[in-house]
């Protein structure tokens, strides 16, 4: 289950000969094979299989649960960020207008993301190569740190994925690395297969849909109870619901997605295209110069956001 954690970094490095031992002998047992220059890792655990892109945004390739694949695939040697399965939103999730904010006095301006301009977009790290650096059989730890520039902070966004028997523990982890405060939000974003049987569960009476400007803020009412996706229609929206659970299936599969301490998740249901988003973010789109309390991370800490998706069936 998700949770938020903050504590100090340590302050103390030393040479541990049974960890690097270790270190080593997990990327040895780990499956790494190379596609377009990088390294593509496999995670197994009895029938859970996850396929990683450490490289290409830090991206999931694949998940299939007891034979099932339960986010679309990824084209094979496709190198474009938004043909893969899901990837991890750090340090904030949706769009910043005009990608100007405000915060703790300073005045920030990033650069549009070619996917939404004139709007900023889903942080840096679905953007950046990551780094593995640590891995098993059943689990990767990857890593991206990032060098003030238009966002005038230094962070480290930690993504460590764990394989389980019924599905995927994601926990993600930013680092502020800066002598000042920052804004920090959190969100992951999969793409499952749509069939002509799939169908959520959820809870989330209220939503907030784009405006003129593609900016979810208008409100408006969401989705209850069990929904078939073939008779929603096109949608775009966050479904406001702080429960953090909601079931995703079809006839012969179904999820559960857990991502407690987010406020809702952004529901992106295509025309005609054969996949749907449903995906957990920790805040709603283009408040960065309003967060306060845990959305604002202190110079030299971390926190934690974790989601879950597992089978239920």
């Amino acid at each position: 289950m998700a949770r938020w954690i903050i504590d100090d970094l340590p302050n103390h490095c030393h040479w541990n000969y049974r960890e690097v031992h270790h270190t080593w002998r997990a990327f040895m047992i780990g499956s790494r094979t190379s596609q377009n220059d990088g390294q593509i890792v496999e995670l197994r655990k009895g029938a859970t299989i996850c396929r990683l892109a450490p490289h290409l945004g830090g991206a999931i390739l694949s998940l299939s649960l007891a034979g099932a694949e339960i986010l679309r695939q990824t084209p094979a040697g496709s190198t474009e960020i938004l043909d893969t399965a899901c990837f991890p939103l750090v340090p904030f999730a949706n769009r910043i207008a005009g990608g100007r904010f405000t915060f703790d006095g300073r005045q920030v301006t990033l650069p549009a993301d070619a996917a939404t301009p004139p709007h900023a977009h889903h942080g840096h790290g679905w953007r950046r190569p990551w780094q593995v650096t640590d891995l098993s059989a059943a689990s990767a730890t990857i890593e991206y740190t990032h060098q003030a520039d238009s966002w005038p902070w230094s962070y480290r966004a930690r993504q460590r994925l764990s394989v389980i028997d019924a599905g995927l523990e994601i926990e993600l982890e930013v680092t502020n690395l800066s002598d000042r405060m920052m804004p920090c939000g959190f969100g992951l974003h999969p793409y499952f297969q749509a069939r002509a049987s799939s169908y959520i569960v959820i809870d989330a009476p209220e939503c907030l849909r784009p405006d003129d400007r593609g900016i979810p803020s208008i409100a408006g009412a969401g989705l209850v109870g069990h929904q078939s996706l073939s008779a929603l229609g096109d949608w775009d929206a966050l479904l406001l619901d702080e429960s953090g659970r909601l079931l995703i299936g079809t006839k012969d599969w179904e999820i559960e997605m857990i991502a407690n301490q987010s406020v809702g998740w952004q529901f992106y249901l295509p025309p005609e295209r054969p996949y749907f988003c449903v995906e957990p973010v920790s805040h709603i789109p283009n408040i960065l110069d309003r967060f306060e309390g845990q959305d604002v991370l202190q110079p030299g800490c971390s926190r934690r956001w974790t989601a879950l998706i597992q089978r239920t069936q």
